[in-house]
């Protein structure tokens, strides 16, 4: 048994929905607008026909239908983005004043002449010292609180104690050179960074690679790889620590 194959119809009667030119034996049932204008659907697009408020013509004197509204040729969907728009775009007005009044995060309040981006990242930037030795200090601390700090550790214990200097470079950066024999590391700590402060500089095998201000040696690595200020020889979380009185000869 062969398949008969469907053929369009003689007449070329097409979905006034889709376009689609009806197939033999297809039927296209006639709908009416809001405007009361007559159009022609098949079966398939009679949901969509439907949720855009066009009625069936054999039942129109029993319904009544909306408005008149002049029909829009760009086509169905065109037609329900567009009336989705326009429902947003004609909420009452109460509920328009109601989410205009709706409490809001208001900024922080600014003095006259800042700038608006300086206080949004007001509160991101850390306080620099402006004297040169407690900007040591933060630093120290600073790097202190840094993964360097084991690093140093580990070499140390191998290598021995380094020699050490810190020295600032600029108002917010102290350069930290820990140096050895045979291999030599320097780091930027950026007082005004608060997410990676503390970054590897520069390393070498050689003293004399060093700039003079670098070999001025004003720190210390203790045996737990923490960076101290000064050079007094001992561990200041010791109680005979830096801070302690030097003991006297009897």
């Amino acid at each position: 048994m062969t398949s008969r194959e469907l053929k369009p119809t003689a007449e070329n009667v097409s979905c006034q929905v889709c376009n689609r030119t009806m197939l033999k034996g297809e039927r296209a049932e006639p709908y009416l607008t809001p405007s009361r204008e007559r159009r022609l659907v098949c079966a398939l697009c009679a949901p969509r026909a439907q949720r855009e408020g066009w009625i069936r013509e054999s039942v129109a004197p029993e319904t009544p239908t909306r408005p008149a509204r002049q029909f829009d040729r760009g086509g169905l969907l065109r037609r329900m983005r567009r009336r989705r728009e326009m429902g947003a775009a004609t909420a009452p007005t109460g509920e328009a004043v109601e989410s205009e009044e709706m409490p809001t995060e208001r900024p922080p309040a600014m003095s006259p002449g800042l700038d608006p981006g300086a206080a949004r990242n007001a509160r991101q930037v850390h306080a620099v010292p402006t004297n040169a030795q407690l900007k040591l200090d933060r630093a120290a601390e600073v790097f202190n609180e840094s993964e360097h700090r084991r690093t140093i550790a580990g070499l140390a214990r191998t290598l021995g104690a380094p020699e050490v200097s810190a020295l600032a470079t600029s108002a917010a950066e102290v350069l930290v050179t820990i140096a050895w024999e045979l291999a030599w590391y320097q780091f930027a700590i950026d007082l005004s960074d608060p997410r990676e402060p503390v970054q590897l500089r520069a390393r070498g095998e050689e003293l004399d690679e060093l700039p003079e201000p670098a070999r001025e040696w004003n720190a210390q690595i203790l045996t737990d790889g923490a960076l101290a200020i000064g050079t007094s020889g001992s561990d200041p979380t010791s109680p005979q620590g830096a801070d302690a009185p030097a003991p006297t000869d009897p």
